[in-house]
């Protein structure tokens, strides 16, 4: 899963590092297909083991560990977009993907972290609020996915009404909740109640609410100022008059610009220096790759739609080629993963988005 630990835990270097990524299809209910794609992609490994010169001996020694999780993964279970493999030494490390990553296999001293980047940035959770006259939901949200969070709207003293039990069907979206009376009755006639409610299941967490309500129901919530992580812009809507899909799709439109801002800040640090013409910058990647070695780079971004073959010595510098061939690595991975496991941060965009359009920019600490 993608957890705050998974890129802290892959970023070492190895004699030997494979990343696998798949896509399982889920939409597709024969796993053959999906069975078929995961034997391929272990096959491949097993190829480039062979171009770097591991003879039969080695590349049994070393797959033993990967073809037995492999043989033991039940695909059906995976029900993700796609599945990441990383293996070095011992056990290979399996985690279910949010989204379609394409296929690839590479083999380096350094797992190929680069896909997971814009993953892990837009990894970003923040609450939705779907509120009508006499309707309320409250969810957790994240770009991959949504769940309810349970409201104790009865509070602890109540009784609920006759047939209500908690967590029943009736209280899907788009369903009335009868504790909160008919459909005539106004959740905003009882606001302490509902204060209490969302304070209870927020309790203090500070990501930002997003309001999905009309614009009157949404002018009383402000009013309450009950809810510190508010924000400004909502969704001005009955929200119950969409399938959860189309609600989720339009609360992570809203929520793009936040969810691109730590980027767009570090694009516009790298901007403002080179118009300064500062020192505590780099666009060259030998540079970059020199200095990421060093601890140096703080914040780096790289081109997420190409890759750089080749090697990179601090002694002899960089040596790149077109395609990969034997024990080339994708510099541009290499000098993000060097940068995070000396603590800095790295980002991949799309090549345009990088000032002067160049593979990869980085701010540096001195």
């Amino acid at each position: 899963m993608l957890d705050p630990t998974l890129l802290t835990n892959l970023v070492d270097r190895h004699d030997l590092a494979v990343s696998i990524y798949v896509p399982l299809t889920p939409e597709v209910r024969d796993i053959r297909m999906q069975s078929a794609v995961v034997r391929e992609a272990a096959g491949e490994v097993e190829r480039k083991l062979e171009q770097r010169g591991l003879d039969s001996r080695q590349r049994d020694e070393f797959l033993a560990p990967l073809r037995e999780h492999l043989a033991g993964l039940d695909i059906a279970t995976h029900r993700d977009p796609s599945l990441a493999v990383f293996m070095a030494e011992g056990a290979p490390r399996i985690v279910p993907l949010p989204e379609d990553v394409g296929t690839s296999v590479t083999i380096g001293r350094h797992f190929h972290v680069k896909p997971l980047l814009p993953m892990v940035v837009r990894n970003r959770r923040f609450w939705l609020l779907a509120l009508s006259g006499a309707k309320i939901k409250l969810y957790t949200v994240t770009p991959f996915g949504a769940e309810e969070v349970p409201l104790d709207l009865d509070g602890p003293d109540a009784s609920p009404p006759e047939g209500y039990e908690h967590g029943s069907d009736d209280r899907d979206m788009g369903v009335g909740n009868p504790a909160l009376g008919d459909a005539t009755s106004s959740i905003m006639d009882d606001q302490p109640r509902l204060v209490r409610a969302l304070q209870g299941a927020i309790r203090g967490d500070g990501a930002p609410v997003v309001l999905a309500a009309d614009a009157k129901l949404m002018g009383q919530v402000r009013k309450m100022d009950a809810l510190p992580g508010l924000q400004e812009v909502g969704l001005t809507m009955n929200p119950f008059a969409f399938p959860p899909s189309e609600l989720h799709r339009r609360a992570l439109e809203l929520m793009q610009p936040v969810f691109e801002r730590e980027v767009d800040t570090v694009i516009g640090q790298i901007n403002a220096r080179l118009g300064d013409a500062a020192s505590n910058v780099a666009i060259r990647l030998e540079e970059i790759l020199a200095a990421a070695e060093e601890g140096r780079v703080d914040s780096i971004v790289v081109a997420a739609d190409e890759e750089l073959w080749g090697g990179f010595d601090p002694a002899t510098g960089i040596v790149a080629h077109g395609r990969p061939s034997g024990q080339d690595e994708d510099l541009l991975n290499q000098a993000a993963a060097v940068t995070l496991r000396h603590g800095g941060y790295a980002y991949a965009v799309p090549r345009s988005r990088i000032p002067r359009a160049v593979p990869a920019a980085a701010t540096l600490r001195y």
